[in-house]
């Protein structure tokens, strides 16, 4: 197992492409949290990993739970699942107007904040501009304090989590607050203070502009006209919300403006197609930018922020002659299947245009997962991949400090670029 694990975390592509090569699809790799994983990137298996019902599945790891709360859609499985995920469906696009509006506002405001000519690491502007977003999306208004109370609160959540704790169960453990289990459930219990903090103002008084995340989940009523949801249950999934909402987002968009600055004849086509909406100062509706969406797909492609979808087998599954059997885990590969000669024409290449040139099926193009668990922000983080890269193309000039290619290394769950992505403010375009 650990030749797999070294290989795997250091180069996760290469080390599975390898396999594949040698082995075909699926292979099977020691888990590191107990039995075996098929691991695969052919488009059939995956549509056949998609389409297993409600009872096929259950969490890789039990003790889910421990991380986003029992109550989190995170840690159900079967019926318990599907039944919260249908409770917690957020029309978090009802008002794509005023949810564009905060995207373009946050991002405008972050960078209006950097010197010129000064470097900085694009990868964190991104971050602050996502994190501000989903506080806003699932809080509504913060004063300055109470921002500054989140946005710590949860920076230090997600640095307190590593490899060891995710991967070892005996370090699951609160030795103190020195032990990265006790930093965890400290960091953890800040956060669920500040949520409960917030939920009793909101019941208090009626606080926010009434079209939260949270002001809708509290707002829910069964048949009988009681709460639909427990206060446990929104916790759990406003903190599961804050905790995967935004650092993923932010990622892809810090993927995306690289390649644009990296590529000139990519961002020369991008500000050609928003030239009429950057005129108007329509940034935001964004209707008619096929250019503009191919860029963010392209960049899921190639920059995929999670390596698979990997789900445990309550039964056997049959894939293509190889039978995997129950208790084992099936991943689709989201790696393998971006990364495959055979559907995408020289894949190591950033090229937006594939994506105007043909469509791809929804087992060829994983960048969000796919069947029953996948990701319900996958909606909200796609607009925010466009408005917030038109906003800053449109708005201000960067320039790309290192155009060399950059390695992408594990941090809090997701895979990143190793050094940041580093530019330069040279100015404004409006």
């Amino acid at each position: 197992m650990i030749p797999h694990l070294l290989g795997y975390f250091r180069q996760p592509l290469r080390c599975y492409q390898s396999l594949a090569a040698r082995h075909g699809q699926p292979f099977s790799v020691p888990f590191p949290l107990g039995g075996r994983m098929a691991v695969t990137g052919c488009p059939l298996h995956i549509g056949r990993i998609f389409k297993g019902g409600t009872g096929l599945y259950r969490s890789v790891d039990a003790s889910a739970g421990m991380f986003y709360g029992d109550n989190s859609m995170l840690s159900l499985d079967g019926e318990a699942h599907a039944a919260m995920r249908r409770a917690l469906m957020v029309p978090v696009l009802r008002n794509p107007a005023i949810a564009a509006r905060l995207m373009r506002e946050a991002a405008v405001r972050e960078v209006s904040g950097q010197k010129a000519g000064a470097p900085f690491d694009m990868l964190d502007t991104a971050r602050s501009i996502t994190l501000d977003v989903i506080l806003q999306t699932v809080f509504g208004v913060l004063d300055d304090a109470e921002r500054k109370e989140f946005v710590q609160a949860i920076q230090a959540l997600q640095g307190s989590i590593g490899f060891f704790a995710v991967f070892v169960k005996g370090l699951r453990r609160d030795w103190g607050p020195w032990s990265p289990w006790g930093r965890f459930l400290r960091a953890r219990g800040r956060c669920y203070a500040l949520i409960e903090g917030r939920m009793a103002a909101v019941r208090a008084g009626g606080e926010g502009r009434g079209d939260s995340v949270l002001e809708h989940w509290l707002s829910l009523r069964d048949e009988a006209g009681q709460p639909l949801l427990s206060d446990g249950q929104i916790r759990d999934n406003l903190l599961t919300m804050l905790f995967a909402g935004h650092d993923s987002t932010a990622v892809a968009l810090a993927w995306a403006l690289y390649w644009t600055h990296r590529e000139p004849g990519v961002l020369i086509a991008l500000l050609d197609e928003l030239e009429g909406y950057a005129q108007r100062g329509d940034i935001g509706s964004l209707d008619d930018t096929p250019y503009l969406d191919a860029v963010c797909r392209e960049a899921l492609r190639v920059h995929p922020v999670a390596p698979g979808v990997a789900r445990r087998l309550e039964a056997p599954l049959q894939l293509g002659e190889y039978l995997v059997p129950a208790g084992d885990v099936v991943m689709a590969c989201i790696d393998l299947v971006s990364h495959d000669p055979a559907i995408y024409a020289d894949p190591q290449r950033f090229m937006p245009e594939r994506f105007l040139e043909r469509g791809y099926g929804h087992s060829e193009f994983i960048p969000f997962g796919g069947g029953e668990r996948r990701c319900p922000g996958a909606a909200l983080a796609f607009m925010e991949m466009r408005v917030v890269l038109a906003t800053l193309v449109c708005r201000f000039r960067f320039r790309l400090l290192e155009r060399r290619a950059l390695d992408a290394v594990w941090s809090h769950g997701i895979r990143r670029p190793e050094s940041g992505v580093r530019m330069v403010l040279e100015g404004r375009r409006i």
